[in-house]
């Protein structure tokens, strides 16, 4: 919304969400799912407290949006939660919004063999995060278990972080640097194969 705008109309819009910053906005009602005409788009998200990446694919498989969203072990898990939702929220907005039929979304699931604070801290994020998006736009289309996704990009699923990066290299191209910015643009090409096997 620019400045100067009139701002939406009562029927519109719902609620306000606080930006973290002391600032609201307001979000259109199940955005993905609004809108006529345009581009499929595929938003695949690789949550973790340290470094949660999200990578934004048109239909082309096109990379047009990426970002490492990292927060610190020192901070109350309270405040590295808001951090992340936030900075999804937007991303995840920037596209939805915009005028197109759908917006498919993939996280990467749980590895149920992890034990420990951590992993119960990165259960909560996942929930919440897939909880948010199902209540802020129209939920999560794919939740994709670890060794899913390597046997996707990799062809088998015990493969180590390092074949990842290289495997997504020979197959589409693209050289990434961080592991989890890649598994992010993962999840996103397998939201966008898999939709289209489906029709």
């Amino acid at each position: 919304m620019g400045a100067g705008s009139a701002g939406p109309s009562v029927g519109e819009e719902h609620e306000l969400h606080h930006c973290g910053n002391g600032a609201k906005a307001r979000l259109p009602e199940c955005v993905g799912c609004v809108g006529t005409g345009g581009e499929m788009i595929y938003i695949g998200i690789d949550l973790s407290l340290t470094g949660t990446g999200i990578v934004v694919l048109d239909e082309q498989g096109n990379v047009l949006d990426k970002d490492l969203i990292s927060t610190k072990a020192s901070h109350k898990i309270e405040d590295r939660l808001k951090t992340i939702w936030n900075r999804l929220k937007y991303i995840i907005w920037d596209f939805a919004d915009k005028p197109v039929p759908y917006c498919h979304i993939a996280i990467e699931g749980l590895s149920f063999g992890s034990r420990g604070t951590s992993m119960l801290e990165l259960a909560g994020l996942h929930y919440l995060i897939r909880y948010m998006i199902d209540r802020e736009f129209c939920g999560v289309r794919h939740v994709v278990p670890p060794q899913t996704l390597k046997k996707f990009v990799c062809g088998k699923g015990n493969v180590k972080k390092e074949q990842m990066l290289l495997q997504t290299y020979k197959r589409w191209g693209l050289e990434f640097q961080d592991n989890n910015i890649c598994d992010a643009y993962c999840l996103a090409r397998y939201a966008m194969e898999n939709d289209a096997i489906r029709e």
